[in-house]
């Protein structure tokens, strides 16, 4: 189905709780996770939830790129700086 057209570029889908990406017949595709828990990365044994921060995505395409930024918020990580090694918040 995604060859039978000729134009498909990049798939773009979501909501299975995880952050995925690949490439499936020569075509990029990405998974943005959640704003809900997430199913831990196990291929074996049973299934299992993990609480994780929600997350947004911000996709830019321009021309031929395309570029995912993802954002976990309501987590609080500390900041600290490179220049001086310390902890800012």
């Amino acid at each position: 189905m995604l060859t039978r057209h000729g134009n498909v570029r990049y798939i773009f889908f979501g909501h299975v709780h995880r952050d995925i990406a690949g490439t499936v017949a020569g075509i990029p595709f990405s998974v943005q996770r959640g704003l809900h828990a997430r199913f831990m990365l196990d291929v074996v044994g049973d299934e299992m939830v993990e609480q994780a921060p929600p997350a947004y995505s911000i996709i830019l395409i321009d021309g031929q790129r395309v570029v995912i930024h993802s954002h976990d918020f309501l987590e609080q990580w500390p900041l600290w700086s490179p220049a001086t090694g310390q902890r800012v918040r």
